[in-house]
């Protein structure tokens, strides 16, 4: 029988969780400020309410986790696995998702701000009511994702891949727009751009 990790001692002890697992850990409510979830795996980890500000989750394994009304500041989730990922409500800002697959996750009306996604599968995933701002899609797969009643200000996507997302009645100012494909008129106003599918690599996988 595996041994139970003792949260509290660690978070006291300076907050290295580095290769733990954490499977349905439960970090509901806490403020926790420069830990290490590192190479972690937390299925189902529960950060809902929970404050975070300069910790890292790069290379952690943490898919359907709850960050649901949670506050991230300066946190990192490179190369990590989040599908179906609940950020509903949340507050991120300069939050890194660098290679990070974020397929079917759920931004329902958080606010994100100096967010960077860069070569993230986020195939079929939700912003309906969310806020983002200054902030980065560069080369991120977003197809089927429903971005309805959302606001996008000062946001730029690069060589991204918009096509079947929902966008009724959500507002674009601001938008800078490199080769981004979408199908019909981009409701920002940017050039039409045909992609080729045999180049385009991010999020290629369905999940």
């Amino acid at each position: 029988m595996p041994k139970k990790i003792d949260i509290e001692k660690i978070l006291r002890e300076g907050g290295n969780f580095e290769g733990l697992d954490l499977t349905f850990a439960k970090f509901r409510g806490l403020t926790i400020e420069n830990a290490n979830f590192n190479d972690t795996s937390m299925t189902a980890a529960d950060f809902a309410g929970a404050t975070l500000i300069n910790c890292s989750f790069d290379g952690a394994y943490i898919p359907e986790i709850n960050f649901a009304g949670a506050i991230l500041i300066n946190c990192s989730f490179n190369e990590s696995f989040l599908q179906r990922a609940n950020f509903r409500g949340a507050h991120l800002k300069n939050v890194n998702f660098n290679g990070a697959f974020l397929n079917v996750s759920n931004f329902d009306e958080a606010k994100l701000e100096s967010v960077i996604f860069k070569e993230c599968a986020m195939k079929k995933s939700s912003f309906r009511f969310a806020l983002v701002k200054d902030s980065v899609f560069e080369n991120v797969n977003l197809q089927g994702s429903n971005l309805e009643k959302s606001n996008f200000r000062n946001v730029k996507f690069i060589e991204s891949d918009l096509r079947r997302v929902n966008t009724s009645h959500a507002v674009f100012t601001e938008i800078e727009d490199e080769n981004t494909a979408f199908y019909g008129k981009k409701p920002w106003g940017g050039k039409p751009y045909n992609l080729d599918e045999n180049i385009y690599q991010a999020g290629s996988y369905d999940g």
